[in-house]
């Protein structure tokens, strides 16, 4: 009797531990896509020094150009509001809006810095995989509104990456949109 009461609590635990390390290890996609979070930079391009506060920066993976940026931002995900794509015939463009605190320093940063470049850094995907520099789009104009819109360097599926992991990021900030903001 005792072989068969140990076979039996063996067995036992052992479908115990399988089924525990299924519930545990097994999550849907969704639940993975929903722990994505992701992190944007916006650095201002500044003439070359001897300085270590400053670096050039690849921007392009096909045909890399080089930006002199700032080492820090002067922007991030932690004041990101929204992220969207806008499409058109030519291809599609992320849209950036900040709180309006951020936008406001967008606003000077962009007034006093006609002609420079803003290099935008992220980190997205699973597990963060894709670090990189996405573009640098030139300030031609005065940002007063707190929106950023650039031309990335990722792929269709990279893109969808990027938003899911920044809307994520902005949901976790609770930098939503309230509907008074509207």
């Amino acid at each position: 009797m005792e072989i068969c009461a140990s076979r039996f609590n063996t067995y036992l635990a052992g479908v115990l531990t399988l089924t525990l390390a299924a519930l545990v290890g097994c999550s849907s996609p969704e639940k993975k896509a929903a722990k994505q979070i992701g992190a944007l930079r916006l650095h201002l391009e500044v003439p070359q020094d001897r300085s270590d506060r400053t670096a050039p920066v690849p921007i392009y993976r096909a045909n890399p150009i080089y930006v002199n940026a700032t080492k820090e931002a002067f922007l991030t995900e932690l004041q990101l509001a929204s992220i969207s794509v806008v499409e058109d015939d030519l291809g599609y463009a992320v849209r950036l809006q900040f709180i309006k605190s951020a936008g406001w320093l967008l606003d000077n940063v962009t007034t006093s810095n006609l002609g420079r470049r803003i290099a935008v850094f992220a980190q997205f995907g699973a597990e963060g995989q894709h670090l990189r520099w996405l573009g640098a789009p030139r300030i031609t104009h005065r940002i007063s509104d707190g929106t950023l819109t650039f031309t990335p360097d990722v792929s269709r599926e990279e893109l969808d990456d990027l938003i899911l992991a920044l809307k994520n990021t902005i949901k976790r900030e609770g930098n939503e949109p309230k509907s008074s903001d509207l």
